[in-house]
C-alpha cells in the first residue's frame, strides 16, 4: 500500500463492498459509561449495531482511528461529515481524551482499564514497549488484545449512546485504522503482528461476557492455528466480526501529516514535523500546496527511531545509579 492510498483510507474515501451482517442484542452491560435514553432499548459495549437494525437499512461507514501509544491511547471516530474525539471519562491527567495505556487484571483474569480506581488487580504497564523492541511474547500480545478490546467496546458504546439520534436506523459499517510505529511499508513482521492483535481484539470485544485474559489467549491461539475465532457458544456472534480489509494499518507519520494538512492550522510551503512520544521520535519532511482546489502534500523524507521520553528517563536513571555505584 502506498502512502497516498493510506491517506485516502484515513479520509474515508475507500468504500466497502462486503455485505452487512444482521445483529440484534439487548443485554444490559456493566461497561456503560453514560445512561442511555430511558425510552430506548439499552445499549452495550459488545454491540456493533443498534438493537433491531436490519441488513436492508441504509449503510453508514464509521471509521475508528486508533492511536495506540506507549504512554496514552487516543481514539477518533469519523465518517464523511464529521469526526468525534472519544473521551474516556478520566480527568486524572487533565485531558479526558487521553487513556492511560495500561491494563488491570484481577485474580479471576477479568480486565479493566488501568486508570479505573474502582477496580482492583495487577497493573500491567508498558504494553507497547515490547512491540517497539521486537521482543513481544504471546503473553504480551494477550495483554494488548485485552486492552484494545476494552477500548473498542468503549468507543462503540460511546458513539451509539451519544449519537443515537444520528445513527439509529442505519447499518453501521465499521472500519478500524491503526498507526504502525514504523517509517516503512515493508515491515511485514510488524504489520502481521498488528493485524493479528487488532483482529483478536475486535473478536474479544463483541463477546457479551467480561473481557478476560483467558478468552484473549484463546482467541489469539485460534488465529495462530487458523481456526474459527469464536467457539460454538458464540456462533451467533460470527456476523459481528470484521473483515480483514476493514482493518487499515499504515505508518503513523501518514496520520500525523494528514491530520495537520486537514486542520485549519495548515500553512503552505515546506514543513518539518517532529513528534516526540514516550517510545519513539517520528520525523517527516513534506510540502503543502494547493492545486486544482485541493491541498497536496508530497512527503519527501520520514524517519522513526526508538528515542522517546521513556528511553530518556531510563538512560537518566541508569546514569544516576552508575554514578552512585562508582562514587
Amino acid at each position: 500500500m502506498s502512502w497516498f492510498n493510506s491517506i485516502r483510507r484515513l479520509l474515508g474515501l475507500k468504500q466497502a463492498d462486503k455485505g452487512p451482517p444482521d445483529t440484534t442484542c439487548d443485554k444490559i452491560s456493566q461497561t456503560s459509561f453514560i445512561k442511555s435514553n430511558q425510552a430506548a432499548e439499552p445499549l452495550t459495549g459488545d454491540l456493533t449495531q443498534f438493537p433491531g437494525t436490519k441488513p436492508s437499512a441504509p449503510k453508514q461507514q464509521i471509521i475508528i482511528g486508533l492511536d495506540f501509544g506507549t504512554a496514552f491511547t487516543k481514539v477518533v471516530i469519523s465518517e464523511v461529515r464529521i469526526s468525534h474525539a472519544v473521551p474516556f471519562m478520566s480527568d486524572k491527567y487533565g485531558n479526558p481524551y487521553l487513556l492511560l495505556s495500561a491494563l488491570k487484571v484481577n485474580s479471576n483474569g477479568e480486565c479493566s482499564f488501568g486508570h479505573d480506581a474502582r477496580s482492583s488487580g495487577q497493573l500491567v504497564t508498558n504494553l507497547k514497549m515490547k512491540l517497539l523492541q521486537g521482543c513481544a511474547s504471546k503473553d504480551d500480545l494477550v495483554n494488548i488484545i485485552a486492552f484494545l478490546a476494552l477500548v473498542l467496546r468503549h468507543c462503540r458504546l460511546w458513539l451509539m449512546e451519544n449519537h443515537r439520534l444520528t445513527y439509529e436506523g442505519k447499518y453501521l459499517d465499521w472500519y478500524v485504522n491503526v498507526g504502525l510505529p514504523t517509517d516503512s511499508y515493508h515491515d511485514e513482521a510488524l504489520t502481521a503482528t498488528y493485524h493479528k492483535v487488532v483482529t483478536a481484539a475486535w473478536a474479544l470485544s463483541i463477546i457479551p461476557d467480561a473481557v478476560t485474559i483467558h478468552c484473549a489467549h484463546k482467541i489469539l491461539s485460534c488465529i495462530e492455528r487458523g481456526e474459527r475465532l469464536l467457539d460454538e457458544d458464540c456462533v451467533n456472534l460470527q456476523d459481528r466480526l470484521i473483515f480483514a480489509e476493514t482493518i487499515g494499518l499504515f505508518p503513523e507519520f501518514v496520520a500525523q501529516v494528514t491530520g495537520y494538512v486537514r486542520s485549519p492550522l495548515r500553512k503552505q510551503d515546506l514543513h518539518l514535523m517532529i513528534d516526540v512520544g514516550a517510545g519513539t521520535i517520528d520525523i517527516s519532511v513534506f510540502n503543502v500546496f494547493e492545486s486544482e482546489g485541493e491541498h497536496r502534500f508530497p512527503i519527501f523524507a520520514k524517519a522513526l527511531r526508538p528515542l522517546g521520553t521513556y528511553y530518556l528517563m531510563r538512560h537518566r536513571a541508569e546514569k544516576v545509579r552508575n554514578d552512585v555505584v562508582y562514587q
